[in-house]
C-alpha cells in the first residue's frame, strides 16, 4: 500500500507539476512584462496610477520606465488646454452628424484622421467616441450623440474606435450610460430595468466595445437606480464586465466620484478630476 500511495503523490506531483508549467508559459510576453512591473511597484506607485495629474491624464512613473496616459477631449478632435503654443487643431463633424450620414466608412475615415492628429500631438488617449443616446433634443450634450437609435450610435461608435485605434491612441467610450442631459446631471437619478440597460441604454457600447476593441470605457455623471454610474456594479462588474467580456479599464468622468472605495470596489479604474475621493 505504501508503495502505491507513493507512485500515486509523485504521479500527483508530476501533474501539478505540469500545470504550473502550463500556467506559467501560457501566458504572453507582454503578461510577464506587466505582472513583473505591476509586482516592482510599491503601494503609492499603484495608486499614483489610479488618479490623474493635471486637466488629463495619469502621471508617469520614471523608476520603472511606465508612461502616463496623456488624454484629451475628445468627440471633435484634440482639445487644447494650456499647451497650444500657437498649434492649431481640426474641428471635426459633431457625433449627431456623422450619425445622419448612415456612412460607417466615412465614420472610419474620421475616426483614422483624428487618431493620427491626436498622436501627431503627442495624445495617447482620446476621450471620444461619444455615443450617448439622444433621448432629448434639448439636452445639452445631444451634439456629441450618436443619435436616438442604439443599433446605429453602436454602428458608429464602432467605425469611430478602429479607426482611432489604427494609431498608438486609445478611444474612449462614453459616457457608460444613461446621460442624457446636463442639468443637475451629478445628481440626476436614471430608475432603469436591466432589460432596458442592456438592450437598449447598453446595446451602443456592447457592439463598439465587443466589435471594435476599444480599449477604455468612461462613466456617465449620472445615477442608475439610485447609485453613480462610476460606483455602479451593476454596470461596472455584472454587466461590463461579467456579462459582455470587457477585459480593459474604466475611467471615471470628470468629478464624477463621490467615495473612491466605492468606485474602486464596483470596478472604476481611473478617477479622473474627483477631490472627493475618501
Amino acid at each position: 500500500m505504501s508503495k502505491i500511495y507513493g507512485k500515486r503523490c509523485k504521479l500527483l506531483g508530476i501533474i501539478f507539476a505540469v500545470m504550473h508549467f502550463i500556467s506559467v508559459f501560457s501566458q504572453s510576453a507582454l503578461d510577464r512584462r506587466v505582472d513583473g512591473l505591476v509586482n516592482a511597484m510599491t503601494t503609492q506607485e499603484k495608486i499614483n496610477h489610479l488618479i490623474n495629474v493635471g486637466f488629463g491624464g495619469t502621471p508617469a512613473n520614471t523608476k520603472l520606465n511606465i508612461p502616463g496616459f496623456i488624454m484629451s477631449d475628445g468627440p471633435h478632435g484634440v482639445r487644447f488646454t494650456s499647451d497650444r503654443y500657437g498649434r492649431t487643431a481640426t474641428s471635426f463633424p459633431t457625433g449627431i452628424a456623422m450619425a445622419a450620414t448612415w456612412d460607417d466608412a466615412l465614420a472610419m475615415k474620421v475616426g483614422e484622421s483624428m487618431g493620427v492628429e491626436f498622436w501627431a500631438f503627442n495624445r495617447t488617449q482620446q476621450l471620444d467616441p461619444c455615443i450617448d443616446l439622444a433621448r432629448d433634443s434639448r439636452g445639452g450634450r445631444t451634439a456629441e450623440s450618436g443619435g436616438e437609435d442604439p443599433y446605429l450610435a453602436g454602428q458608429v461608435g464602432k467605425a469611430v474606435s478602429i479607426g482611432i485605434q489604427k494609431f498608438p491612441v486609445i478611444a474612449t467610450l462614453k459616457h457608460f450610460m444613461g446621460e442624457s442631459k446636463q442639468p443637475n446631471r451629478l445628481n440626476m437619478n436614471v430608475v432603469a430595468t436591466e432589460r432596458w440597460l442592456m438592450d437598449f441604454s447598453g446595446y451602443n457600447f456592447r457592439t463598439a466595445m465587443q466589435d471594435a476593441g476599444a480599449l477604455c470605457v468612461m462613466s456617465a455623471y449620472n445615477k442608475i437606480n439610485g447609485d453613480k454610474c462610476s460606483e455602479n456594479s451593476l454596470l461596472l462588474k455584472s454587466m461590463l464586465r461579467d456579462r459582455w467580456g470587457f477585459p480593459f479599464y474604466v475611467a471615471s468622468d470628470w468629478a464624477s466620484i463621490g467615495t473612491a472605495k466605492k468606485a474602486l470596489q464596483a470596478g472604476t479604474d481611473v478617477c479622473m478630476g474627483s477631490s472627493m475621493i475618501v
